[in-house]
């Protein structure tokens, strides 16, 4: 049977880097449909979403041309949850946010992958030690405060852009938490492809995960 999803970036579409990953991954009988939050907004437009130094709580993601938008999560949430009810308008299955932030539940049929990250921490690292890489270290306070919310012993947080072509500063964030001998590693943020993942679980030894893995594992498990 065949199965059409909505896929919702808060950046621009296509995600091609995203997609492309996902279709490699995803069974043949899934199909998507993108969307992004930004389509069709001009510069002018889109810096009113644009995060300033007093907003606590930032979101990171792509525009088309590749270039890396620094977002606000409390401005863009109305127009967030706009954007999910016109994708669910399109007889979409359910829509899933191409973001692991920590958004609140929405009133309709809608994945958020923070969520599948958690259920990892929760199930598999009780008691252990989480090691985290975010795209900035501006979201280390609000990561450090929800993943201890789960049944981990303790977590630590590195910063490295996902859309930067600068490797080193993965390789030093990844070297940071096998010294503190993290027992599992989360790449928590949709930027970060199979090659950043591999690089990092090889470099390290560490078991490696990251919300695009979380997401085909479960989109495959729930449309099998």
């Amino acid at each position: 049977m065949n199965h059409v999803i909505g896929l919702l970036t808060i950046g621009q579409s296509p995600r091609t880097d995203i997609t492309s990953e996902l279709r490699m991954s995803l069974y043949d009988n899934l199909k998507c449909v993108e969307s992004g939050l930004l389509d069709g907004m001009s510069d002018y437009d889109r810096e009113k979403f644009v995060a300033s130094d007093k907003d606590k709580n930032i979101l990171i993601s792509r525009l088309r041309n590749g270039e890396e938008i620094v977002l606000s999560e409390t401005r863009i949430l109305p127009l967030l949850k706009l954007k999910v009810h016109e994708l669910l308008s399109l007889e979409v299955e359910e829509v899933v946010l191409l973001c692991s932030g920590y958004f609140p539940e929405f009133d309709c049929n809608t994945t958020l992958p923070y969520k599948l990250l958690f259920n990892i921490a929760d199930t598999e690292l009780k008691g252990k030690k989480l090691g985290v890489i975010l795209p900035s270290y501006s979201q280390k306070e609000e990561t450090l405060q929800q993943y201890l919310k789960t049944s981990i012993f303790d977590v630590i947080v590195e910063a490295a852009s996902p859309y930067s072509d600068d490797l080193v500063a993965i390789d030093l964030a990844a070297q940071k938490l096998k010294e503190w001998r993290a027992d599992m590693i989360i790449m928590d943020c949709f930027g970060y492809d199979a090659s950043a993942v591999a690089r990092v679980e090889k470099n390290t030894g560490i078991r490696t995960t990251s919300a695009r893995k979380a997401l085909i594992g479960y989109l495959n498990k729930k449309y099998v």
